[in-house]
């Protein structure tokens, strides 16, 4: 399993987290699913491949329960580029899901939902209808069920969206919004919950090499986004600072601080550690951002 998958499910294994995705994307942000009436759910099928049975596992399940009773069931499965199968997939998943039911002979039956969360750069317009992937007929049309996914988009989020979910999946998509919206990211000063799993799975999700470097620092105590992200400024500009005489004493840390405040705006923090090595490459950003 790859790395990045696994760093999704364990942090929107978290129950408070799920329920934040849930009422984020269904509820339009309000409490409507609580951690507590979720309970961890596994569901596995298996079909066959060229002779050899494979098995077909959701990325994250949880059952959705009130005085012990079965609400729903709902699924996520998370997506980095666009699958024309998808809704095929999803079918699967769902009807794995129903098929348990009959073989557990619950009393009562309760409601399969997924929602594909996509991070992928390009617009998924298409496939997210069985329609999207086939010709029906005219005469078929009337008995032709189309089975529809639930598609959020979360590279195309809007700023406002992105403010509806408050666990630590919102640090997440609040990157993304500001990408998205201002081309810029100013990280939130909201503390963190679970600081390493969000940090490993923004690595994954940006290919931002900062992520990683972050993991290995110690703050301790209660740390933000924008604490974890000042670390590398502060390393930076003390960095820099032992250079500063390349550019001029007094002239040099001026502009090295407008210059660390635009990266960051950026979220060019790689391009601020580079800088602060290479006078050439300093110099290069700074006439490349019009600092002076």
């Amino acid at each position: 399993m790859a790395e990045k998958d696994v760093t999704q499910k364990i942090l929107e294994a978290k129950p408070d987290v799920f329920a934040d995705i849930v009422n984020g994307f269904l509820f339009n942000g309000d409490s409507v699913i609580k951690p507590e009436e979720l309970k961890l759910s596994f569901s596995i099928s298996s079909y066959e491949d060229k002779g050899k049975f494979r098995s077909l596992e959701r990325d994250v399940s949880m059952i959705w329960q009130n005085n012990k009773i079965n609400i729903a069931c709902i699924g996520i499965e998370n997506q980095s580029s666009k699958d024309k199968s998808m809704p095929l997939r999803v079918i699967a998943y769902d009807g794995a899901e129903y098929k348990k039911q009959i073989n557990d002979n619950v009393d009562n039956y309760y409601p399969v939902i997924t929602l594909v969360l996509y991070y992928g750069a390009d617009l998924w317009e298409n496939y997210q209808a069985l329609s999207d992937l086939m010709h029906v007929p005219n005469n078929l049309k009337p008995y032709f069920n189309d089975y529809k996914i639930n598609l959020f988009d979360l590279s195309h989020m809007a700023i406002a969206d992105a403010k509806k979910f408050t666990s630590d999946f919102g640090a997440i998509v609040d990157y993304f919004a500001q990408i998205n919206e201002t081309k810029d990211y100013n990280p939130s000063t909201k503390i963190l919950d679970y600081p390493e799993e969000t940090l490993r799975l923004m690595k994954y999700l940006t290919k931002d090499a900062k992520y990683e470097q972050l993991l290995s620092y110690e703050k301790g105590g209660q740390v933000s986004m924008y604490d974890y992200l000042q670390v590398l400024s502060d390393k930076a500009e003390a960095r820099g600072e032992a250079r500063g005489e390349a550019i001029g004493e007094a002239r040099g840390k001026e502009l090295y601080a407008k210059l660390t405040k635009k990266l960051i705006q950026l979220g060019r923090t790689n391009d601020l550690l580079l800088a602060a090595d290479d006078t050439s490459y300093r110099e290069a950003l700074m006439k490349e951002l019009a600092i002076q």
